[in-house]
């Protein structure tokens, strides 16, 4: 008969050591303080109950305990829920088909599972599974790796699983002892290998140990322990399953396949495995020909049975897990007991019924699930969702006729790009849009959405992660399409469109005609603010213009920066309307002065002079030809600029061959200059 050995004691002392060292004294008080489920959310917990198992609900309500009488399939009704869905913002949906019944009310109820780091997606990748493997393994199992298994804990000399990130459930026989669980290795003694964060976040310790206070020692009843940790488990290297609980789900059915794994013997009388081990075995209703020769019985409310193809658990893997699947989740079914010897062919291994012991342990640790409202449309919104994060989610409906058995499956929180945003509005200035919008009927899940809005054919935009933002840099007087969509982390969305005008420029100098190619450039400079004229009626079309008008007039139209630090003009005096503006040209480059002291303050600027600025504020582009003016010689300041300028439509000069560049350039022509510039950009 094989029972939980003794833990090795050499092997503790040393794990105690090295956990000491890294971390500070465990803590002696019983914890009766809130309690973090695995969703993420802190609840105040309900009184702990004393020892003993507290009363089944009679109906699902808030996820805590199991329900009664237990669900029973019932021909009179049927209740099958699918199409489960759970997107990233917390919105769950299904469908449910009834028959015979009404569905009255839901009760949701999810946990959390982390994904796991992906560096440690299998430590033992390199070694391979069966790398280490030598003969029969558990009894006649296989080496699984980790990446399945890390609910699982090992104690040394004991299984145990978690249940939640601060709890762990193993054998009563196992002992009260101080526990120092090792998770996420294959190999337990790979621990010795690490250091420092690493070390601690592959092991924990234990600061209470809950005995079922009925276990009985001689005939292993209630053989069931809690464990409560020290600190959170890292979830990166470990995982918890829910409890499998009959009242829920039905109870385990003859030949339904159980999976258990550990560390323990081979055979018997075998050393424990180096490596983790499992194997499937099969529920026994009958459990063999027990009772065992010594006499033990299986008391079937409290144990059952699985075995079979010479197949078990063995010495030393007392208090591991034995898990079963419902729709794909894990579930933990059992506690490994005991049982007559090991893979003995009449006697199947014996496990503690853990569906026996929902409420016992939920009266320590509070609900292991998170609940959420639903109302009877099929949906329900969870809090603490982030997607991308795994979830296992048990839905349960009570209809007018009873309680149906519930759903419970494996969700990642999804995210797909959202739908298109609604009522779109865009109100248009001289060479602006503001454009606003209603955010999509779906999110698609996502916690954060942006929002780009584009003008074609312009193609300038705005983004925001607000309902509105403004497009600016247009063309006065244009007709635009603007396209508005939304964005998350799975991608764009369609896209939703208006069309705007923006407004013609207009000026108010009387000696301005009202039309033509002068009215246009005027117009333009005086809507966008550049200029206020020599007057409030006046502008001084053909007024030549000095150069610092023409840098006061770049300033203006680059949004007036800052002007950085000082110039060497001596004719640049402090205080004047063009001394930001000149020192601001002078330091990114577009004016150089007449001399290294003077920047030729009151003198005419040139035909020449006037491109060069605008050419060298464009950043001194390339032109891909010379002009065609003959009075524009090669390698002078100028050529290039000329060139750039008659490419690109900012002059035409004179005549077809006539730039004419020393001349005084008019406050018209440069209007016209840099209008035409603008439209460049």
């Amino acid at each position: 008969m094989y029972v939980g050995t003794m833990r090795n004691l050499s092997f503790v002392l040393a794990v105690a050591a090295l956990f000491a060292g890294l971390t500070a004294p465990l803590a002696s008080v019983e914890y009766r303080g809130p309690i973090i489920d695995d969703s993420g959310v802190t609840t105040e917990p309900d009184a702990v109950a004393s020892d003993s198992q507290g009363s089944a609900r009679s109906s699902p309500g808030n996820c805590d305990g199991a329900l009664a009488p237990a669900v029973e399939p019932d021909p009179a009704f049927e209740v099958a829920i699918g199409d489960v869905e759970l997107r990233g913002n917390g919105q769950l949906s299904w469908t449910t088909s009834v028959t015979g019944a009404s569905v009255v009310s839901y009760e949701i109820c999810y946990q959390s599972h982390e994904e796991l780091h992906p560096l440690l997606q299998s430590r033992s990748e390199g070694r391979g599974s069966l790398a280490r493997a030598s003969g029969p393994r558990i009894v006649n199992g296989d080496p699984p790796g980790i990446d399945d298994f890390r609910y699982i804990a090992s104690l040394d000399g004991c299984g145990g699983t978690f249940i939640a990130p601060r709890w762990m459930i193993t054998a009563a026989h196992c002992g009260e002892e101080t526990y120092y669980p090792i998770y996420g290795l294959e190999y337990p003694n790979d621990i010795f290998d690490l250091d420092g964060a690493e070390f601690l976040s592959h092991m924990s310790a234990s600061v209470e140990v809950y005995l079922h206070p009925n276990y009985d020692p001689e005939t292993f009843e209630h053989d069931i322990a809690l464990v409560r940790l020290e600190t959170d488990i890292d979830m990166g290297n470990a995982d918890i399953v829910p409890l499998f609980d009959a009242s829920r789900y039905g109870a385990l059915e003859d030949e339904m396949a159980v999976t258990i794994s550990g560390w323990g013997s081979i055979c018997p009388g075998c050393d424990s495995s180096d490596q983790l081990l499992a194997v499937d075995v099969a529920v026994d209703e009958d459990c063999g020909s027990y009772p065992a020769p010594g006499g033990l019985s299986v008391v079937d409310d409290v144990m059952f049975c699985a075995g079979g193809n010479n197949q078990d658990s063995c010495q030393g893997d007392s208090g591991g897990p034995a898990v079963v699947a419902v729709n794909g989740v894990t579930h933990l079914a059992g506690v490994v007991s005991w049982g007559e010897g090991c893979a003995e062919p009449d006697y199947p291994g014996v496990y503690t019924r853990v569906s026996n012991y929902v409420d016992w342990i939920e009266s320590y640790t509070g609900s292991l699930w998170a609940a959420a409202s639903a109302s009877v449309d099929s949906s329900a919104e969870l809090d603490h969702i982030e997607p991308g994060r795994r979830y296992t989610v048990r839905i349960t409906a009570t209809t007018d006729e009873g309680v149906a058995r519930s759903w419970v499956g494996a969700l990642e929180a999804s995210v797909v790009a959202p739908s298109q945003p609604q009522s779109i509005e865009a109100n248009a200035g001289l060479f602006a849009i503001d454009v606003s919008w209603q955010a999509p009927a779906d999110l698609g899940g996502a916690n954060t959405v942006t929002y780009t809005a584009t003008a074609s054919p312009s193609g300038r935009s705005c983004t925001s992660s607000n309902l509105s933002c403004t497009i600016t840099g247009l063309k006065a007087g244009t007709t635009y399409t603007v396209d508005v969509g939304a964005a998350n982390t799975a991608g764009n969305g369609p896209l939703a469109s208006v069309s705007a005008t923006t407004a013609q420029p207009t000026h108010s100098f009387l000696d301005v005609p009202s039309s033509g190619w002068r009215n246009g450039a005027v117009a333009w400079m005086s809507s966008a603010g550049i200029t206020t004229g020599c007057s409030a009626t006046t502008f001084c079309p053909d007024q030549e213009m000095t150069r610092e008008q023409q840098i006061t007039f770049l300033w203006r139209y680059a949004g007036t920066p800052s002007p950085g630090g000082s110039s060497p003009f001596g004719d640049v005096p402090t205080g004047q309307y063009y001394t930001n503006p000149v020192t601001w040209a002078y330091n990114n480059r577009i004016t150089n002065g007449v001399s290294p002291t003077s920047f030729g303050t009151s003198r005419p600027v040139t035909r020449a002079q006037a491109v060069t600025f605008l050419w060298r504020q464009a950043g001194e582009p390339s032109p891909s030809r010379p002009s065609p003016f003959d009075d524009v010689p090669e390698r002078r300041y100028f050529t290039d600029a000329v060139a750039w300028a008659f490419e690109n439509g900012v002059t035409t000069g004179r005549s077809a061959t006539v730039f004419d560049p020393d001349a005084p350039v008019k406050r018209v022509e440069f209007a016209a200059f840099l209008s035409r510039y603008d439209s460049l950009n």
